[in-house]
């Protein structure tokens, strides 16, 4: 039998899709005497998540991978980068952990690049591995999956990136994700209130939010006013808060634009909002329909948990991988696909999906129950 490791070090992040994953792993491989760290970038979605969790914490710059043609982004990259892997050495020098794994995003890359750099000289015996979620791989990901003992893989087809230390297992879920699994009495309940006899429909776009999803939300919600006293709308908007874009603001924003008083306070009746929902489980407990991306997080989640879905997959990623994945759940009869648009708007060039469209949608899910089951 394998020893239990008793110095893990976790990393990984930007977004839920590579925190939970790390948190998943981690407490697998953690026995009653070890100890947990995890390694990430502040401001990010593991700030809120990892101490939650009751796993400390530490922080390094970095930044995400802009592209190899010279720019100001490039030379902010790499600095971030450098001054990362150089606090990333240090805390390994701290902590000295005899494992270290690493989920993927920008967030990883100073601590796999200084695990490497310090085993090169003998500093470090820390075993490294990876784990990668997407079928196609990003470039930062197969460079730092370089430095790895082994890479663990959701998809068969991601083997051709690792050939040397690629290994096929799935993706992990954290234990209260999984089926049967039943939470502690006093975190079962929901701090709001369904109304009761109403079928619940989940709507979220990954733990940072979705510009396409949120908006359609809104739009959706005047379509949906004749089935108000049936339904009731969850909508997590996501943590994003920054120049380009704010989840809360954006779709606050949107609400008051579209809709007057008496139509929001109909809106009011069968509609809640909340930028991020930490006990996700508590929710899919609830659901009769979810409204999400296809990241390979979000499809296994609720594939897991049997729930019926309506997928919007963001386009133009490598390989269209969200686009792929979103196809294959829709084979194998555990979701409808929707497609975003691209559109100019205030002229920018944008993703969007009709709200209309995705009213429809949903009310021909929630009248044809037998689709649902």
């Amino acid at each position: 039998m394998a020893a239990v490791p008793t110095r893990i070090l976790l990393t990984g992040g930007g977004t839920a899709g590579h925190v939970n994953p790390a948190l998943a792993i981690g407490r697998s491989l953690a026995g009653q005497s070890s100890s947990l760290l995890f390694v990430g970038v502040r401001g990010r979605a593991e700030a809120q998540i990892v101490p939650r969790e009751g796993i400390p914490i530490k922080y390094v710059r970095a930044s995400g991978f802009p592209g190899s043609r010279p720019s100001l982004a490039l030379a902010r990259f790499s600095v971030d980068m450098a001054l990362g892997t150089i606090r990333a050495a240090f805390i390994l020098l701290a902590f000295r952990p005899d494992t270290i794994v690493g989920t993927g995003g920008f967030a990883s890359a100073p601590i796999v690049f200084a695990a490497a750099f310090l085993r090169r000289l003998r500093m470090s015996r820390a075993r490294l591995y990876l784990h990668e979620q997407n079928a196609v791989p990003g470039k930062l990901n197969v460079l730092i999956g370089r430095a790895a003992d082994r890479v663990f893989l959701t998809f068969p087809q991601s083997s051709a990136y690792f050939p040397r230390n690629g290994l096929v297992v799935g993706y992990p879920l954290r234990q209260s994700l999984l089926p049967g699994f039943r939470p502690p009495e006093a975190g079962s309940v929901l701090d709001f209130t369904i109304p009761e006899g109403r079928q619940v429909v989940f709507a979220f776009g990954g733990s940072q939010g979705a510009r396409t999803i949120n908006r359609a939300v809104v739009d959706a919600l005047g379509f949906l006013l004749p089935y108000k006293n049936r339904l009731f709308f969850v909508h997590g908007t996501g943590l994003a808060k920054g120049p380009e874009y704010d989840a809360g603001a954006d779709t606050g924003r949107r609400l008051e634009e579209r809709y007057g008083l008496e139509e929001r306070a109909a809106i009011d009746s069968f509609y809640l909002s909340r930028p991020y929902f930490h006990a996700i489980e508590r929710v899919y407990e609830r659901a009769s329909l979810v409204v999400g991306r296809a990241g390979a997080g979000t499809l296994n989640e609720l594939a897991a948990r049997g729930l019926p879905a309506i997928i919007v997959p963001k386009v133009n990623l490598p390989g269209e991988h969200q686009v792929l994945n979103a196809r294959a759940m829709a084979r194998c009869g555990g979701a409808v696909v929707l497609y975003e648009e691209t559109v100019c708007e205030d002229g920018r060039v944008l993703e969007r999906l009709s709200g209309e469209e995705l009213a429809r949608a949903i009310a021909e899910l929630l009248d044809d129950p037998a689709r649902l089951a």
